[in-house]
């Protein structure tokens, strides 16, 4: 398999979800039917993600500036991806960066993203000039890689770093992303703040699970602007969540704010669950870089009015990553072209 097949199969994967827009109904069904959290519209969100960075131009660029064709590799190795399940089809973009190397895929899906997974590597593997002569072989075993990219919990990662200690690894862990907000927000600026935290209902790495708040702040103009997410409680488990959060800070008679779809509770810890969104106060900005700071290992991204703080991202756009957005911010084509 060369890189220009493998390269230009992925430009056609990407006009075909873009051409189709997303996914046919029957897929979209099957995709929720396996994983209720995922339903149509976040499913389609994703396939869009997917899209954008799949575009020809930008494939191009990345092409450019990694020399991907240069450094297609001359002995291919078995590089294992265990993938997360947490939102749609979370585990593609490793495996665009495996293959996009000249590396061979060996990928353990989550069983909570099965269906869409396995949807777009069939695609893929149309436009290749052989689709049974594919790079990728799907496993329920990581015995035969020879290096591992692997996505899960603090607990599972500690447990990868042990079992995996003598290949080399990409092993992510928790992490979660935060808002930093000024009290000058307008309501539409708001509104965009509540697609960084109810889209995939708040599941992703880059969902916003805590706020930074100055002393002081309104918190009213806030919660009128995310009520217009009222849809979120004619979903079953988002419901459940909400209502159980509420009833066990009800019972515990614990301080909190309530719109009747989402609870905001001071809170040191970043990630919240569902349901729920911490706050922390700051008094100025000397207060708040040390507190981001005092986190910045568990932080993937952050969201700020017109991105007004260091490093942030401006509202609503937490769920659009760009291609070289990595997550953890370690580079993986760098890391899949050192093996």
């Amino acid at each position: 398999m060369s890189f220009t097949q493998v390269f230009n199969a992925f430009i056609q994967l990407g006009k075909h979800l873009k051409e189709t827009n997303g996914a046919d109904a029957s897929l979209l069904q099957k995709v929720y039917a396996e994983n209720p959290w995922f339903t149509h519209q976040n499913v389609e969100l994703a396939l869009q993600g997917i899209a954008h960075y799949l575009q020809e131009d930008t494939l191009h660029e990345i092409a450019k500036e990694y020399k991907l064709s240069e450094n297609w590799a001359k002995t291919p190795q078995r590089v294992g991806i265990l993938a997360a399940g947490n939102i749609p089809g979370v585990g593609f973009h490793d495996l665009l960066c495996v293959l996009l190397s000249g590396h061979l895929a060996y990928v353990k899906l989550s069983s909570q993203d099965q269906t869409l997974m396995q949807y777009l590597i069939q695609t893929w593997s149309q436009y290749l000039p052989s689709p049974t002569d594919s790079p990728i072989t799907l496993t329920g075993s990581m015995r035969e890689v020879e290096a591992l990219i692997a996505t899960g919990s603090d607990n599972t990662a500690q447990h990868f770093a042990y079992y995996f200690k003598d290949k080399p690894c990409i092993i992510r862990s928790n992490r979660t992303s935060c808002a930093v907000l000024n009290g000058r927000e307008t309501a539409s600026e708001l509104q965009a703040l509540g697609k960084d935290i109810f889209q995939y209902f708040g599941m992703g790495c880059r969902s916003v699970s805590k706020l930074f708040v100055p002393q002081g702040y309104d918190f009213t103009p806030l919660l009128d602007e995310l009520s217009s997410w009222q849809d979120l409680l004619n979903h079953t488990k988002y419901a459940n969540n909400y209502h159980y959060q509420r009833a066990v800070l009800l019972v515990n008679q614990l301080p909190h704010w309530d719109n009747g779809i989402v609870l905001l509770r001071e809170e040191q810890a970043l990630a919240s669950p569902t349901g729920v969104i911490h706050f922390e106060l700051y008094k100025d900005m000397a207060d708040l870089q040390a507190k981001i700071s005092l986190q910045s290992s568990k932080i993937q991204c952050m969201v700020a009015q017109q991105a007004w703080f260091p490093q942030s991202l401006p509202f609503g756009t937490a769920q659009m990553p760009n291609f070289l957005d990595f997550a953890d911010g370690v580079d993986t084509l760098v890391f899949l072209q050192s093996l």
